[in-house]
């Protein structure tokens, strides 16, 4: 309602629909920069220009009438669709004793088309475009300066985004910051727009379970001051809540909502600024596409609320993006044991899964087939009497194996021989060991091979280094480098320039065939490369050569076709001399690279 500066105040009814809202930050900054160029501007002295319009509906995600949500939509996936407002008794005149004198706005039907986009997973993108379809008022007397609202027009085009910090996925609390701008493009003397730019910053708060939903906004409307029949309208203050609850989850809900607003310098203590509007709708969800039919009327009086509002939309929204929020999380699908002879003990602890049994004895019936005075359950020969030791089986020398198992069923012997007496204990019964006192390889008969040339001891004319068959178990003469127990023994030195880590050409053929012994043991598998100096000079210099020098080695069997991961190398500098410092040929000595076996596997 309304009257002029000397007759007429503001007064309205209310309806359901609340405000669009701003997400990113870049967007929030650029609506503040607006709203106070709207507030900043001297206000027109327009009647019209004010927007009936009030509550507006929110094109962004699972937004609940216009109520916001903090649900957001993947990145590039969108919505499109069309709200229609029908709109009746949005402004009334009266007189000072508050008798209704006219209907200035008396009916409005709106239609908005809109649209939006998820940006990134956190952000999105509105946009609305309403037009007046029709619009129509009682005609006052031009005392009022007033003219008669009749015909068609443009609304105000909103942009809005909205922003989720917390949440928006699916289930739980979320929050956001949201809001819109609203461009001043309404055709005039329609009471479809505000006069110039204006802005809505929202924050956003809801909790989210299983499809239900429950939402909080709080959020300013800024525009310019503007006079409505000498009554001023400003900023406002907007509290909103809303609830979505699913009759069939991402099929069809019932909405509710409740809207507030008032000037924000003085709450609720004026008539013509203060609105409470409550709304009830259904949204139904088929394929790819929502239809939501709402009406709404409200509970105090405040420029631009309706008597009544009815609402109906249609847009696409896709059919797994509205049942994703009702996807409860999985729960493991535990099988239950399988119990074929129902003894209460699963058949994978059952030593009888088909024959009822007691647990203590593991699922088996308390009884001895065979007399032996071992129950079935621990009997591996339930048909033979047996002793315990055999577990139940016979066994003639009492060794504890099996007399099917014993290769030697009249001598006790060890299950590793096959019963068979085994006196050094290599798996090899006596009676077949070449080496029957030394522990050896199976391979070998038996018998030992400490240099690994898999050549027995007993047949190695070099037990400590590996040779050849054909050789008697020696390597070659004229060899430069031998395998031993404990190192590859180089029989040459590596040559180095003097006080440096160049390897000279005169030992390449030394490292060649230290090459080849890697290649040929494999059973070899980490050797340290130990580089020695003499006590000549500074400590810290032969312990830096010495380094050097067995890098240097490393880096030449790499080159050569040798293992890295086989290879370590370390200076040891002067600490570990093999002769005497003192004299020269005892410094020539301990000038040396030695092949340390750090790890072997022999079979």
């Amino acid at each position: 309602m309304v009257q002029s500066s000397s007759q007429l105040r503001p007064a309205t009814r209310a309806l359901f629909l609340g405000q669009s809202r701003l997400g990113a930050r870049l967007v929030a900054g650029l609506l503040g920069a607006f709203a106070l160029l709207a507030t900043a501007v001297p206000a027109y002295a327009s009647d019209n220009g004010a927007d009936m319009n009030v509550l507006k509906v929110s094109g962004h995600k699972d937004d609940i009438l216009g109520v916001q949500s903090t649900q957001a939509w993947k990145q590039w996936e969108w919505t499109a669709g069309l709200w229609f407002d029908y709109i009746h008794g949005a402004l009334a005149a009266e007189d000072p004793a508050r008798n209704r004198l006219a209907g200035l706005v008396k009916d409005q039907v709106f239609a908005d088309a809109f649209g939006s986009v998820g940006v990134t997973d956190w952000l999105s993108i509105a946009v609305h475009v309403p037009v007046l379809l029709y619009g129509s008022g009682d005609t006052l007397p031009s005392s009022t300066g007033m003219t008669t609202l009749t015909g068609a027009g443009l609304g105000d085009i909103r942009l809005g985004a909205r922003w989720s910090i917390i949440g928006g996925k699916r289930d739980g609390f979320g929050l956001a910051l949201a809001g819109d701008l609203s461009l001043p493009t309404a055709t005039s003397d329609k009471f479809a727009g505000t006069v110039g730019v204006a802005g809505t910053p929202t924050l956003v708060a809801d909790y989210a379970k299983h499809g239900w939903l429950a939402s909080v906004n709080a959020g300013f409307h800024l525009r310019k001051t503007q006079f409505l029949a000498g009554h001023e309208l400003g900023n406002e203050l907007l509290i909103k809540a809303g609830l979505a609850a699913p009759v069939s989850c991402g099929k069809f809900y019932v909405l509710g909502t409740l809207e507030g607003r008032t000037n924000p310098t003085s709450f609720f203590s004026s008539r013509y600024d203060d609105g409470l509007d409550g709304a009830i709708g259904l949204r139904a969800h088929v394929s790819d596409f929502a239809i939501t039919a709402a009406g709404a009327g409200g509970f105090l009086n405040g420029a631009g609320s309706p008597i009544f509002r009815g609402s109906l939309a249609l847009q696409y929204w896709p059919a797994k993006s509205a049942a994703e929020k009702c996807e409860k999380d999985a729960e493991p699908i535990v099988a239950a044991p399988i119990d074929t002879d129902h003894d209460g003990i699963a058949d994978v602890d059952d030593k009888c899964p088909t024959e009822a049994g007691l647990a203590e004895k593991q699922g088996c019936p308390n009884r001895d087939k065979d007399g032996d005075g071992i129950l079935d359950a621990d009997d591996a020969c339930v048909d033979v009497p047996g002793v315990a030791s055999a577990k139940g089986c016979p066994d003639k020398d009492g060794d504890g194996v099996r007399d099917s198992d014993d290769a030697c069923i009249d001598v006790p012997g060890k299950a590793s021989a096959k019963g068979c007496p085994d006196e050094d204990g290599d798996s090899v019964m006596d009676a077949k060991d070449r080496c029957p006192k030394d522990a050896g390889l199976v391979a070998l008969e038996g018998c030992p091979d400490q240099d690994g040339d898999q050549i027995a001891d007993i047949d190695d004319k070099c037990p400590d280094r590996r040779g050849k068959k054909e050789n008697g178990g020696c390597p070659d003469v004229a060899a430069k480098a031998v395998v031993t127990k404990e190192k590859i023994e180089i029989l040459e030195v590596v040559h180095f320039d003097t006080g440096k880590s160049t390897i000279q050409k005169t030992s390449d053929a030394l490292l060649k065939e230290v090459a080849t012994l890697f290649a040929e043991n494999l059973d070899i598998k980490k050797v340290r490369i130990e580089g020695h100096t003499d006590n000549a000079g500074k400590e810290d210099d032969n312990l830096k050569l010495s380094q050097g020098r067995a890098d240097a080695v490393k880096a030449r069997l790499v080159s050569l076709g040798i293992d890295a991961g086989r290879l370590d190398s370390k200076g040891f500098g002067p600490s570990k001399p093999i002769a005497d410092n003192k004299t020269k040929a005892g410094k020539a000595k301990n000038r040396r690279v030695e092949f340390v076996i750090v790890e072997r596997k022999l079979d």
